[in-house]
């Protein structure tokens, strides 16, 4: 699995786009037509809590919150103002994680989690 750590702070409750290479296990770019499957999963990091109605994980594969850039193979997740809802709005931060899963073959595929911090600017 791969992990990354998102370095901006990020207000809670608001939307954002995240772009990252998806890639084979020899560190190749895939595209959408690469794949057979690419999911989304949002989770609480404190609490492994699932988030904004991704569990089960919903399909991003160029469709609804993902979409690939054609010509660089990037993929870029859309996150919405109710993916980033705080998990306990009585916390100040909080860390989700955004687990991307996808499927090459039945025997190949990989996954990546992108954490990201959010701060809740709420009275």
């Amino acid at each position: 699995m791969i992990r990354d750590k998102d370095t901006e702070l990020r207000a809670a409750g608001r939307g954002f786009t995240y772009t990252v290479p998806i890639v084979d296990k020899d560190g190749t770019p895939l595209g959408a037509g690469d794949l057979a499957s690419l999911t989304l999963h949002l989770y609480d990091l404190a609490t492994g809590q699932p988030l904004a109605g991704t569990q089960p994980p919903v399909d991003v594969k160029n469709t609804g919150r993902g979409s690939f850039d054609a010509g660089t193979k990037l993929f870029t997740l859309t996150l919405t103002d109710s993916d980033n809802a705080l998990a306990d709005p009585t916390k100040q931060f909080e860390t989700h994680i955004a687990h991307l899963a996808w499927q090459v073959t039945p025997d190949q595929g990989g996954d990546r989690e992108v954490a990201f911090d959010l701060k809740n600017l709420g009275p």
